[in-house]
């Protein structure tokens, strides 16, 4: 086994110069729109509401012919949502939780058109782990309530978010699909701009209790960025 993983790693080197006129790499960035699902009918006056984020990313890709390619997409990505608590006679309890991760998509990318202007839609799945996150808002002050004069008694929320490992988990993973326009600035260099949808496959929790209830993140992003070619190309 060592001699056949000795043997990859001699060829390796030689194969990445073979196909080098195949591979491109860049850089991207966006803005994320994250939704938490989840079912909480049962909870009165409740509700989870959609939040912006961020994803910066480095793809990497290579192409398969003219109008197939194989990509992976290293990056960081924020998922964020909002709790809102309107019950009646208490303060209004709003907290936004901003979640963090390290995510890989692999991806199958289908590319149409002709000369500097092209089409391509994204097809593929993801892996993500969970890095951090931080919740941020305003709720009922527990400690200092008191009945009918709650609505002064919040207070303000500003922290880590603290992961319990016999409840979160981090490794989660999921599909995505996408598409957008590309323009071949020269024969090197592409820039595009893409629109991309990711759902979780992946509870955010382990079956830590009984008929807890599954929460997903399901994100839509929007973004722009650039793809660098290590070989020069021909436009039609």
């Amino acid at each position: 086994m060592k001699k056949i993983f000795l043997a990859v790693l001699a060829i390796c080197p030689w194969f990445c110069i073979a196909v080098q006129a195949q591979w491109s790499a860049g850089i991207s960035a966006g803005y994320t729109r994250n939704e938490l699902y989840t079912n909480i009918s049962n909870y009165d006056y409740n509700a989870y509401q959609k939040e912006g984020g961020f994803v910066i990313a480095a793809p990497v890709q290579y192409a398969i012919g003219d109008w197939f390619a194989l990509k992976a997409e290293p990056g960081f990505i924020e998922k964020s949502f909002s709790l809102r608590q309107t019950v009646p006679g208490n303060p209004l309890t709003q907290l936004t939780s901003r979640y963090h991760y390290l995510q890989l998509p692999l991806m199958t990318q289908f590319s149409f058109g002709a000369g500097k202007w092209r089409g391509f839609a994204n097809l593929g799945g993801y892996g993500a782990y969970w890095l951090s996150g931080r919740v941020k808002g305003t709720e009922l002050d527990g400690f200092n309530y008191t009945f009918p004069d709650a609505i002064n008694f919040t207070q303000d929320v500003d922290g880590k978010y603290e992961f319990d490992t016999r409840r979160d988990r981090r490794l989660q993973f999921g599909w995505l699909a996408g598409g957008g326009l590309q323009y071949a600035v020269s024969k090197k260099l592409d820039v595009f701009a893409e629109g991309r949808y990711y759902q979780d496959l992946t509870d955010q929790q382990k079956d830590y209790m009984r008929g807890q209830v599954p929460r997903y993140n399901i994100t839509g992003s929007a973004g722009i960025g650039c793809l660098y070619h290590f070989s020069s190309r021909k436009h039609n």
